[in-house]
């Protein structure tokens, strides 16, 4: 067996150094190339919610933040009228004293 050219950085294997590589790496794309991602993860980003809004699922709204529950109901479901409001109680007579 030969010895692998590149060692394997275990450090990297954990979520903070999957992080700090990920930020290491990102620090050292130029300017112009670090706008042009952020405008493609824009575009990416208005995409999917345009996509979610059109196929009814739930997504939240990027102007206030708030979740806006989609309109698309589960396969198989079937809407059931709402219940009945309660009957009210029976009038009781008035006691006689």
């Amino acid at each position: 067996m030969s010895a692998s050219p590149d060692p394997i950085d275990w450090s990297l294997c954990t979520f903070e150094g999957a992080e700090r590589e990920q930020l290491r790496r990102w620090s050292l794309l130029p300017m112009r190339a670090k706008l042009e991602a952020l405008d493609e993860m824009s575009e990416f980003a208005l995409r999917t919610l345009e996509n979610r809004r059109k196929a009814g699922l739930p997504y939240i709204d990027p102007d206030t933040g708030d979740p806006v529950a989609g309109t698309r109901q589960p396969a198989g479901a079937v809407e059931e009228p709402p219940n009945p409001p309660p009957a009210p109680p029976p009038a009781t007579p008035p006691s006689a004293h």
